[in-house]
């Protein structure tokens, strides 16, 4: 009898073991974390021009956290057009255990052809942390020159911080209005003077320079009354200076940077 109630346990046991083993796979196959992540988004630009068959779009995730040492690149892909137009929709992915969660990420995008840039991202779209998306980034892409091709991509298609004449596009976040003067300024580097107008006064003032640190000194301008919307520009564009710690260069676009990396302006190259 004994014998009968061992035989009957073991065959028992013997029957249960597969589904054991089967239970006990799923769940470590269930724990695995995924290897990568994507995001997905798409570009577009307001251009009636079509972009040729051997186009190539860049899209890449970019650590913006170190001003001191500008930003490095984190993923990127290459999307190549085929005959596609816009808007181009891509997917980047990225390893997810690699983000630290106190930096700050920001996605670009390119579009060349034949290694010459034609469209580029002039603002910032950050992505991934601290509240910033994760998915489903839709950017918006600018012609770098009215014919395309003339302008090589990389570095040379920078303009050089010192020398150039700078013009506001952005300050704190808002776009001049509709017919407000320009607002401009020149770093001048035998000098180490800053030259410019606010769009109603003339200002002037030193700067000083140590890589990408930044910092502008005793700016001022000239006393002559202006409407409203100028007041206002030229009296942000003075407090954007005042707060500039350090800067940021992309292509034609130079981006002053305040505490933590806050972006105070944008300013764009004068043709």
């Amino acid at each position: 009898m004994l014998g009968s109630r061992k035989l009957c346990l073991a065959g028992i046991l013997f029957l249960a073991a597969p589904f054991l083993f089967c239970k006990t796979s799923v769940a470590q196959a269930g724990s695995a974390p995924s290897a990568t992540q994507t995001l997905r988004g798409s570009v577009r630009y307001r251009n009636r021009i079509a972009i040729p068959p051997d186009a190539v779009l860049r899209v890449t995730i970019e650590d913006v956290s170190q001003v001191t040492t500008g930003s490095k690149p984190f993923a990127e892909e290459d999307i190549r057009a085929k005959g596609r137009q816009i808007p181009i929709k891509f997917e980047v992915k990225y390893d997810p255990s690699a983000i630290l969660p106190d930096h700050r990420y920001d996605l670009r995008a390119k579009i060349t052809s034949g290694g010459r840039l034609m469209f580029t991202t002039t603002n910032s779209y950050p992505v991934l942390t601290q509240g910033a998306p994760v998915n489903n980034v839709n950017l918006d892409l600018e012609q770098v020159s009215a014919q395309y091709g003339q302008v090589p991509s990389g570095a040379a298609a920078r303009e050089p911080l010192e020398g150039t004449q700078w013009n506001l596009t952005e300050v704190n976040g808002k776009v001049p209005e509709t017919g407000t003067p320009q607002a401009s300024i020149t770093l001048v580097e035998s000098t180490h003077r800053i030259e410019g107008t606010g769009g109603c006064n003339r200002l002037m003032g030193s700067y000083e320079l140590e890589g990408r640190t930044l910092h502008f000194k005793g700016v001022a301008t000239t006393m002559m009354a202006c409407a409203g919307d100028a007041m206002e520009q030229e009296r942000a564009l003075l407090e954007a200076l005042g707060a500039t710690q350090s800067y940021r260069m992309r292509n034609f676009t130079l981006t002053l940077l305040g505490k933590d990396g806050k972006v105070l302006a944008r300013l764009e190259a004068e043709p």
